[in-house]
């Protein structure tokens, strides 16, 4: 995911480096939302962010902020209705919204939101935290993230998107990433400090687990939106699978101390012995005894196996013809 909100730049191309940055997250879609004076537009496309989006569109886009996001799909099939940014009506405006993790109560909350009338078009669980933020229309958006934020359950950093705003939010704990960064004095959200490099942003800090930040024409600011008994518990795959090397900092501060410990561990080989026939079974005394025909029947097959032999070599052409017979 990645998140900007920075009147008089590109956001949408700025977005589309973010996005190439972080490709490596996911390859399925990519997809960039922009706003401009309270109108929100939204391209999306399967696969590569490269192929996704080219010079015209990206020149079109113009606004003063803009998420994105890249897929790699876990919850819900690889289809265009799943790629995100996920778009919802709210209180005569749109919403936006990118998301990571996964959710363990989307079955729950789907059909809560279903008896109250609310039709889903996609099959993945970002739709719900989308359609819970838009049909809280009583307040402003952050009392809607707050109330979507304390029903959902699971793995979620996300971004959202208004006319007005760009929000992100991850969850309390903190399973999946969410770094914050600083553009010429602009705020910029991300999944990992790598898309920040390739714009020219600071990294500024991890988002905690539980906070929610949100970036407007007032400038930055954030909150807490811890639940109880929450605790931190970063997701391992982050450390040895979806993370670039070297890029987010808080795995590649704990990759180092990970690999050093075995590293330091003196090499153990297993004691090698060689290969042993294991001893024959036991047999019983009857069993040792041959038979007492045995070696006349097996001399017996050997003469007559000589004497097809010698045949054949004095007569092939009768041998021959036989073969032939059916």
């Amino acid at each position: 995911m990645f998140g900007i909100f920075a009147p008089d730049h590109d956001v949408a191309r700025l977005t589309y480096f973010g996005l190439y940055a972080l490709q490596h997250r996911g390859q399925e879609s990519a997809g960039i939302a922009v706003a401009d004076q309270g109108q929100v537009t939204v391209v999306k496309e399967m696969g590569l962010v490269s192929r996704a989006f080219h010079e015209q569109m990206l020149t079109g886009l113009t606004g003063t902020h803009a998420i994105g996001h890249v897929r790699y799909s876990t919850t819900g099939a690889t289809a265009w209705q799943n790629s995100q940014p996920l778009v919802r009506a709210r209180n005569g405006g749109t919403v936006a919204l990118g998301h990571n993790g996964n959710l363990v109560n989307t079955t729950e909350l789907r059909d809560e939101l279903i008896a109250q009338g609310v039709k889903f078009d996609s099959t993945t669980d970002t739709d719900v935290i989308t359609a819970l933020i838009a049909s809280h229309a009583g307040g402003d958006l952050l009392s809607s993230v707050r109330e979507a934020v304390s029903k959902i359950r699971g793995a979620f950093s996300a971004t959202v998107l208004t006319g007005k705003k760009v929000v992100g939010f991850r969850d309390p704990y903190g399973v999946r990433p969410l770094s914050l960064g600083d553009f010429e004095g602009h705020p910029v959200i991300a999944s990992e400090s790598c898309a920040f490099d390739i714009i020219g942003a600071q990294f500024v800090r991890e988002i905690e687990p539980g906070e929610l930040v949100v970036a407007d024409a007032d400038g930055l600011r954030s909150e807490r939106v811890d639940l109880p008994g929450s605790r931190p518990a970063m997701c391992i795959f982050e450390f040895i699978y979806f993370a670039r090397p070297g890029r987010h900092r808080l795995c590649a501060r704990e990759r180092h101390p990970l690999h050093r410990g075995p590293a330091q561990e003196p090499l153990r080989l297993p004691h090698l012995h060689p290969a042993r026939r294991p001893p024959a079974p036991a047999r019983s005394a009857h069993e040792a005894q041959p038979h007492p025909h045995r070696h006349r029947r097996q001399a017996a097959r050997r003469g007559r196996r000589l004497h097809r032999a010698r045949q054949h070599h004095e007569q092939p052409g009768r041998h021959a013809l036989q073969s032939r017979r059916p």
